[in-house]
């Protein structure tokens, strides 16, 4: 373990605005969250008209997860933060210990840190250490934020800690999946993966009844019960416990691998590249061929397995939860066009953009091949989506008219997905570090879709989300205008693009 404070020094000191970052912004969710919960349900009486109208919600199983103690502002609390809370919450936990790990060895940092009298463990403990502080900083923040605002003390100290477990959960199962996958690009793959799967399962086991919560961390969260006069202890135990074993896993797979290479290894390509893949068309979707179908098989299972609870939540205003569904499909494709536009910052940074430059092809050629792919992708993902979500509801609901409808609400889309798309690329175009930022805008496009009127946003703040100008499709007819606008800047935004990055310099290669 020589070396572990000076590897935890250095992760600090380079990479402090994700640890510290994340935290406030969910810290920021839960302030605001906990202070409309207030405003909304200020005495019993309107308590309990919530718990009436949310026990037994098959759209509320679905989505927020079983709800306990729904009479307290604190349950309330856990209730409506719940699809934030199970979605966000384990997504950045991952994130960050891969980031932290994996990302930092992929780009060649760990071979400079040990060359130096540093033990093979110390990166990896250390960015375990991170990404643990980062999780019990949300803790820390999170129970301030509710103590302040009024809530019960020993309820938001034990919700708090909830909220640090499932992070820390989170944490080792990116820790592990970091030191299994070859990349930093598959081991976030794997570790969204099983958060994904987790999700599903925990919404298969609510929306059933089941008395099988203990089958995924996913329901160890509302077990918990912070709010209860006498919660139990199980899950806490079990979040524990879970996080020490695949954190040993980590170590152990550590120990037993090469610095630089993995457990999952990739297959060996050809000995020559394919005739497809001379044209930068070619090659950009071939860099962009995992991750995209990644997206696509685990966004189509996400549409399809929704789908089929048409069928539960038909008596609750199934078109008005449809609008949920349509906007999840609109993120998900959004995330893709992120996920593609990211690649020629990615190249650049990386050094190889030259080496592709150095060949009879204009950067014009090469940003503009980059942007065709990701446009082709995301449009895919949101047709596909669209298609699956729809047989989920022909199946459910025997209509066969479902599968058309879901296409059609899917594209109407098509504009905000690819808008984003564009301003990721111009993001990149500007400076390759600054095209990560995308993400900004699909994470708050994911919160006004998610939490809006929890969160009591404006309509200025709302507006800030692409989606949310396209109106409550299918509840509402898709706004044409909106649509051929934003379209419209999306060329403008690439076409700035092409003109930036013709005028500077390439910051490596």
């Amino acid at each position: 373990m020589t070396g572990v404070v000076g590897c935890l020094r250095l992760l600090l000191r380079t990479t402090w605005v994700s640890v510290l970052g994340w935290p406030v912004v969910m810290t920021v969710l839960l302030w605001s969250a906990a202070a409309s919960i207030l405003d909304l349900y200020p005495d019993a009486a309107h308590r309990e008209l919530y718990a009436q109208a949310v026990t037994g919600s098959v759209a509320t199983s679905v989505f927020q997860g079983r709800g306990y103690d729904l009479t307290t502002v604190g349950g309330i609390l856990a209730q409506e933060m719940g699809i934030i809370t199970l979605t966000l919450f384990p997504l950045v936990g991952a994130h960050i210990a891969v980031h932290l790990t994996r990302s930092l060895e992929d780009r060649g940092h760990l071979d400079i840190v040990l060359a130096g009298p540093v033990g093979r463990f110390a990166p990896v403990v250390a960015g375990m250490l991170a990404s643990t502080a980062s999780a019990v900083l949300v803790g820390v923040l999170g129970y301030l934020t509710l103590l302040g605002a009024d809530y019960p003390g020993a309820g938001s100290a034990r919700y708090a800690a909830a909220l640090t477990l499932l992070m820390v959960w989170a944490s080792s199962l990116g820790l592990l999946a970091g030191q299994l996958a070859r990349t930093s690009r598959d081991a976030h793959q794997l570790a969204f993966g099983i958060v994904l799967l987790c999700y599903l399962v925990r919404g298969f086991v609510d929306v059933e009844r089941l008395d099988a919560t203990w089958s995924t961390p996913m329901s160890w969260l509302a077990e918990v019960r912070p709010f209860a006069s006498s919660p139990p202890v199980w899950p806490a135990v079990a979040f524990a416990v879970v996080a020490v074993v695949l954190s040993a896993a980590a170590l152990w797979v550590t120990a037993h691998r090469d610095l630089g290479g993995g457990v999952m290894q990739p297959r060996p390509g050809r000995a020559e590249a394919s005739p497809a893949l001379r044209g930068p068309t070619a090659l950009v979707a071939r860099l962009t061929r995992a991750p995209s179908l990644a997206l696509l098989v685990g966004g189509g299972v996400v549409a399809f397995v929704f789908g089929l609870f048409a069928r539960d939540m038909a008596s609750e205003g199934l078109e008005a939860r449809l609008v949920l569904l349509v906007q999840v499909n609109a993120l998900l494709a959004a995330a893709v066009a992120v996920r593609c536009a990211l690649v020629t910052a990615q190249e650049e940074r990386a050094g190889r953009t030259g080496r592709v430059l150095a060949a009879p092809l204009s950067r014009e050629r090469w940003l503009g091949s980059a942007g065709l792919v990701a446009a082709g992708w995301s449009l895919l993902m949101l047709a596909w989506a669209g298609l699956l979500s729809g047989l989920g509801l022909a199946i459910a609901l025997e209509d066969d008219a479902r599968v058309a409808d879901g296409l059609r609400d899917a594209m109407s889309f098509a504009a905000p997905v690819l808008l984003v798309g564009a301003l990721t690329v111009l993001l990149g175009a500007i400076s390759p570090r600054l095209a990560p930022l995308g993400w900004v805008v699909v994470v708050w496009a994911a919160v006004v879709a998610l939490r809006a009127d929890l969160l009591r946003l404006s309509d200025t703040a709302r507006h800030l989300s692409p989606l949310e100008w396209m109106g409550k499709v299918p509840l509402e007819t898709w706004d044409r205008g909106a649509a051929a606008g934003m379209a419209a800047v999306a060329v403008a935004l690439f076409a700035v693009a092409l003109v930036l990055l013709r005028r500077r310099d390439l910051v490596a290669g």
